[in-house]
């Protein structure tokens, strides 16, 4: 699985735009890494995993292309 797989994945049905605001993470960031256009710095990896509350470990479990 793609790193833009996974993240779609655990967004599920959950907005961008709120995504966003919850990180601070940019929207049209989210987008390029969701499409596999560009891939997220450490820093934003942390943010994600710690708003979906798991490690990072956890965040790319499955995903075997950075």
């Amino acid at each position: 699985m793609k790193l833009g797989e996974r993240l779609k994945e655990l967004r599920g049905g959950l907005f961008k735009t709120h995504m966003s605001a919850a990180t601070g993470i940019h929207v049209r960031q989210l987008q390029l890494w969701e499409l596999g256009y560009s891939y997220p710095r450490f820093e934003y990896l942390m943010k994600l995993a710690n708003y979906y509350g798991m490690s990072l470990s956890e965040l790319l479990k499955g995903v075997d292309e950075l």
